[in-house]
């Protein structure tokens, strides 16, 4: 894994999202610490990395038959915001953005998973 073309694909996200990117981190699952990213947010890292292994742990845990988590989950937020949390391996990501200026449709069905691949590359290799 390279730190520079981790960088290199934020910095794709960015020029894809414009404005509407308000901060991206890579991070590892296991200490929480950001590796790479753009406006880097650590304490909400931290708290999204806590809040992954809760909701993992707890749907594993839940008697209501619930399958697991897939790649990813997303939080709408107050004041139009949205955060993905991607589940991503050893690693994970968060990509918070202001719905106002990006497209939902645009974001899942075409950003996403361009950026996921390119991430795969990366990552996985």
């Amino acid at each position: 894994m390279s730190p520079m073309e981790l960088q290199k694909a934020i910095d794709g996200l960015k020029k894809d999202l414009g404005e509407g990117l308000l901060s991206c981190d890579i991070w590892t699952a296991e200490d929480g610490f950001s590796i790479s990213g753009y406006n880097s947010m650590p304490k909400a890292v931290a708290f999204f990395n806590q809040v992954a292994d809760h909701l993992m742990s707890t749907l594993q845990e839940s008697e209501a038959e619930l399958p697991s988590i897939g790649e990813y989950f997303y939080v709408k937020l107050a004041d139009e915001k949205g955060v993905i949390i991607v589940l991503f391996d050893i690693y994970r990501i968060s990509i918070f953005f202001d719905q106002k200026k990006v497209q939902l449709g645009f974001m899942f069905n075409i950003l996403l998973p361009q950026f996921l691949e390119n991430l795969e590359n990366i990552l996985i290799d």
